[in-house]
């Protein structure tokens, strides 16, 4: 189990209906891709092949599998140059100097949510494709969710692009000091990035002080015992068996 900081106040546990978090500022994020306002680089990067993005969306009880198209004619060489770490599948032997060819390239199913790597690999091609050194910036308007955040921090954590999550990370680690996070929200944070991420770490002790508080109502503990047992079982033991003992008088 995650220890919880000594004298930090466990979070606020909302109200069934109570309005969520949302940040008050937009977030802007600055192009820090190096050489990419040189001619050369840009010619190299556009001239070269492209292929079609694609999220494949796992079944569910409501839907069969999906194929979500997240961006058309991506050139492979700025993947290569500035997403290296960015988990593609697509036939190289297929690729060739036909910019056009309608090669799809498959990203891991569910690995993202649409909105934040659609939004994330346009400016890339945005920011290609702007001649000169006034290249446009990706803005997050303000007013955005948690989870919103959370959606990009998590792409550009798994492009390996801390220089752009960073700039995530005070404002949701402030947010999960100070609110409880519903269950519905730890799923998606714990199950978005490995759970030695630094979100998830802060997420998880931020938890254990909620399980381990004597003003979390009752119901939220129980809520969160249910969701470790059933969904993280390996995370926060220690916590959720004292409060079954506790609470059952064992």
């Amino acid at each position: 189990m995650t220890p919880a900081p000594k004298g930090k106040a466990a979070p606020m546990v909302l109200a069934k209906g109570a309005p969520r978090f949302s940040c008050d500022q937009s977030i802007t994020l600055e192009p820090k891709f190096n050489e990419i306002s040189q001619y050369r680089v840009r010619y190299y990067i556009l001239e070269g092949p492209c292929v079609d993005i694609v999220l494949p969306k796992a079944a569910t009880d409501y839907r069969p599998e999906l194929e979500i198209t997240i961006i058309e004619h991506f050139s492979v060489r700025l993947l290569e140059r500035y997403a290296p770490a960015l988990d593609i599948t697509y036939p190289i032997e297929e690729v060739t100097d036909d910019k056009y060819s309608n090669i799809k390239a498959y990203l891991p199913i569910s690995s993202f949510k649409e909105e934040a790597i659609r939004d994330i690999l346009t400016w890339f091609q945005e920011i290609a494709s702007t001649p000169g050194r006034c290249l446009p910036k990706l803005v997050i308007p303000a007013r955005s969710s948690f989870l919103k955040l959370y959606y990009y921090y998590q792409a550009f954590e798994k492009l390996r692009m801390k220089r752009f999550s960073c700039q995530f990370e005070v404002i949701l680690k402030d947010y999960i000091d100070r609110h409880a996070l519903s269950e519905y929200e730890l799923g998606q944070v714990l199950g978005g990035l490995p759970y030695w991420d630094r979100i998830n770490q802060h997420a998880i002790a931020a938890t254990a002080r909620v399980l381990t508080s004597k003003d979390t109502p009752i119901s939220k503990k129980w809520d969160l015992v249910e969701f470790f047992e059933q969904k993280h079982d390996t995370l926060l033991c220690a916590a959720t068996k004292a409060f079954r003992r506790e609470a059952l008088g064992k």
